[in-house]
């Protein structure tokens, strides 16, 4: 039984590619779509969770899921693996240094403090167990092995249960007692083993011939197809029978009168002969037909140094996160270009000089700073950067296009993905300290091939900071907030995400502007 304080845990959908939190109910639904991602949590299926993400999923969503070499969900390579007791919480780690983690394998003490599905705490020492069945090494107090059956700790009390023979899903054969199936990897349900077990202990020889008793009683699926399929003992010495007890040895033979044969139409070569017929005059068709052309879908040709973002519906916000990105709400945006990378300081020093435009801080008679040309120009305000969108026929990004052709259409929470990656960007773990030339973290593309969102500089959008639909933002009492979105070379992993967004001053900003910077966008 669970206690109060864990009925609150983190699921993955693999439908939807996100997290979401939940209660430990025995059926799991999907925050999103409603939809059940697994049932039986945590003591009637297995589950796995890793302790880098603290996040659980149903095993069964991927084939053969013990033999996975990394995370599920973190993609984090898997260095220990810990098997409950008392539920079937499979749980696994890294050896990756991951701050503030709520639970941890040793080999001293298995999973501390507790099962991250049932809360149990162990009384005793793990045993390592390299299970043969599985190919991998877990760390487990139960008596026996679940997949292999191997004895594993002789003094404990944790008993496996039996199951079935053979996979109730892909009718894959298996061991007499395997947990899971090792071709589709799912769980398998309680079985009766006691008439298998006593067909398949016998010879030919000791094997009973079937009886019409025998069949009343059984109501398993393999014994009706056994009902159909045996037929009268006639006392034949040579009969056999296979592991299943189905006849075939010698024919019996019937003591009754052959009924008179029927005149029977033999509609069966007719219909193949037709259908072979037909297949025919089609193939000859399709090889041998006029060949026309297939219509291609000719999508617009972007400007140079810009991406075709196409548009579409996306769940824009995170309710996991702070008052100005919840809710989560639904959005659609037009089909748009946006520049690939942010805009340069040299792109910049030639607005200035064609519109005697005022230089941002530091730059002497209208020149960048040597050495910067390539870096993303700072220093610049709202209207600063809007000044330069409409000089090159271009403009500001709205928030709602920048979250887009951030993380598409499927929610991920960075542009590569829903966890943090090093060297992915110029921020958290993985900053350079300062500005860098753009363009050089190529692995944080988006989903449509925009670098650079995620660090290195905030970025201008023409949105001005309104809480969300049914949000609880605060209200701004500053004269005039524009939203800065991706956070820059010093952001934390938390607030340089695809969602995070932050109001800052258009124009006059106490904190100044040496960390923003912006790109633009085009209609088609």
């Amino acid at each position: 039984m669970l206690s109060e304080a864990t009925q609150n845990f983190t699921f993955y959908c693999p439908q939807h590619q996100l997290r979401f939190r939940a209660a430990g109910d025995s059926v799991v639904s999907c925050e999103q779509g409603g939809h059940s991602i697994g049932s039986g949590f945590p003591a009637e299926a297995w589950w796995q969770y890793c302790c880098d993400c603290a996040t659980f999923w149903p095993a069964e969503v991927t084939n053969g899921f013990l033999r996975r070499s990394e995370c599920f969900v973190c993609e984090r390579p898997t260095a220990k693996q810990y098997l409950c007791p008392s539920c079937q919480v499979i749980s696994i780690e890294s050896a990756v240094p991951v701050r503030r983690k709520l639970y941890s394998i040793t080999p001293e003490n298995g999973i501390v403090p507790s099962c991250p599905g049932c809360a149990t705490h162990l009384a005793s020492a793990p045993t390592e167990h390299q299970c043969p069945e599985i190919g991998v090494l877990i760390l487990t107090t139960r008596r026996d092995c679940p997949f292999c059956e191997s004895l594993v700790n002789p003094k404990s009390t944790s008993v496996t249960k039996q199951f079935a023979k053979s996979c109730v899903f892909c009718g894959t054969p298996g061991k007499a007692g395997i947990r899971f199936c090792g071709k589709c990897g799912r769980p398998q349900p309680e079985a009766k083993l006691a008439e298998q077990e006593k067909w398949s202990g016998a010879s030919s020889q000791d094997l009973p011939a079937p009886s019409s008793s025998y069949a009343a009683q059984d109501t398993t699926a393999e014994s009706s197809v056994l009902n159909e399929r045996q037929a009268p003992d006639t006392g034949a010495a040579e009969a056999a029978y296979d592991d299943r007890g189905i006849h075939i040895g010698a024919p019996w033979q019937s003591v009754l009168q052959a009924a008179p044969r029927k005149r029977n139409i033999p509609w069966l070569p007719v219909t193949v002969a037709v259908g072979v017929t037909v297949v025919a005059v089609t193939a000859f068709a399709i090889v041998f037909g006029p060949k026309r052309p297939l219509p291609v879908a000719l999508l617009p040709t972007p400007p140079s140094g810009m991406v075709y973002v196409p548009g579409g519906e996306f769940r824009m916000g995170n309710d996991l996160g702070d008052e100005h990105e919840r809710p989560a709400h639904m959005v659609a945006v037009r089909p748009f270009f946006l520049d690939q990378h942010e805009v340069a300081c040299s792109d910049y020093e030639r607005f200035v000089k064609a519109t005697n435009h005022r230089p941002p801080p530091g730059w002497i008679k209208s020149n960048c700073p040597s050495g910067a040309h390539q870096k993303p120009v700072t220093g610049v305000d709202w209207y600063d950067a809007n000044a330069y969108a409409q000089w090159i026929g271009k403009r500001l990004p709205t928030e709602e296009e920048w979250e887009f052709a951030a993380r598409g259409t499927d929610g991920r929470l960075y542009p590569w993905g829903n966890e943090w990656r090093n060297n992915f960007a110029n921020a958290g773990d993985s900053t350079a300290g300062h500005f860098t030339n753009v363009g050089s973290y190529p692995d944080g593309r988006s989903p449509f091939g925009v670098r650079d969102m995620i660090g290195n500089a905030w970025e201008w959008t023409a949105s001005e900071l309104r809480a969300y639909p049914g949000g609880q933002a605060p209200d701004q009492t500053q004269a005039e907030l524009r939203v800065i979105r991706g956070g820059y070379w010093g952001s934390t992993p938390g607030k340089a995400t695809a969602t995070f967004r932050k109001g800052w001053d258009a124009r006059g900003a106490l904190g100044g502007y040496a960390n923003t910077g912006f790109r633009c966008a085009k209609d088609l």
